[in-house]
């Protein structure tokens, strides 16, 4: 072989081995390529490029848990009072801590605090009604109705007595004292029907976060967060109540505000109904 034909092998070799380089390299670009390319890139070249992104894209299956991101004129209008959660927190504090002033219980907001204030009765929840019913009050608002104690709500509500069942007659005494009958054995009493369990509600939607957040728009998360621990230690359950996120406790049917301040009416768990109240 002459040494032109090994030159020309040997170039071919190189040629070769470079293709193959330049496919991994394709296959291996790096995002900031890509980007620098698109800045640098036509208005035609850049729409050639989208135009590919969407067709890719929409051979791909859609996600079940994504969620579509909110713009932020979006956010912005979904949230028209960025400051007020805050202002009203502090609010609630305010009070809270004016409450238990009254009390004797004084000293910085902290875990001491809560425990020596709840101890004289003065709690969050008891608090954060006493700021709601003031700033009703100041924005010449109606004040919001307090749910009824349930302690309370029991001893309103009239027992009905057991009718007395009537005392048997004394049969006269005959003549002749008839033989005396063999004792016979007392039958054994029926075991006392376990109490039912409280009904459970039906055809009950749960509340979505925007429900949560538009029925609580003087709340930030950490007072949502605080709400649903306490309703959900009473036992309630979080519904929709026209179109509105509130509470529900199952075991009186009563519907109260999500914020549990005001009562938004009755449940009726077997035909499934609201009844407002008036």
């Amino acid at each position: 072989m002459s040494s032109i034909e090994m030159r020309l092998a040997a170039l071919e070799a190189q040629v070769v081995e470079l293709k193959t380089e330049n496919e991994l390299l394709k296959m291996l670009t790096p995002l900031e390529a890509i980007t620098e390319g698109l800045k640098a890139a036509t208005p035609a070249e850049v729409e050639g490029w989208m135009a590919a992104c969407e067709a890719v894209t929409g051979k791909m299956p859609a996600s079940k848990t994504s969620k579509p991101k909110l713009t932020k004129e979006e956010k912005e209008k979904k949230n028209t009072n960025p400051t007020g959660p805050a202002e009203f927190n502090a609010f609630i504090q305010a009070i809270w801590h004016e409450m238990a002033a009254v009390e004797g219980v004084v000293g910085e907001h902290d875990d001491a605090f809560k425990k020596a204030s709840k101890e004289v009765g003065v709690t969050f929840q008891k608090a954060r009604a006493e700021a709601s019913r003031r700033k009703a009050e100041m924005e010449g608002k109606p004040a919001p109705v307090p749910k009824a104690p349930k302690a309370a709500a029991a001893a309103a509500a009239p027992k009905v007595a057991a009718p007395k069942a009537a005392a048997p007659k004394a049969a006269a005494p005959k003549a002749a004292a008839p033989k005396a009958a063999a004792p016979k054995a007392a039958a054994p009493k029926a075991e006392p029907a376990a109490p039912k369990a409280a009904a459970a509600p039906a055809a009950l939607t749960a509340p979505t976060d925007e429900q949560i957040v538009e029925a609580t728009a003087d709340y930030d998360d950490a007072m949502r967060s605080k709400m649903k621990a306490e309703c959900e230690g009473y036992g309630w359950q979080a519904c929709v109540f026209e179109e509105k996120a509130c509470w529900l406790d199952p075991s009186t049917g009563d519907v109260f505000s999500y914020d549990s301040i005001a009562t938004l009416g009755v449940y009726d768990a077997e035909s499934g109904e609201f009844c407002a109240s008036e």
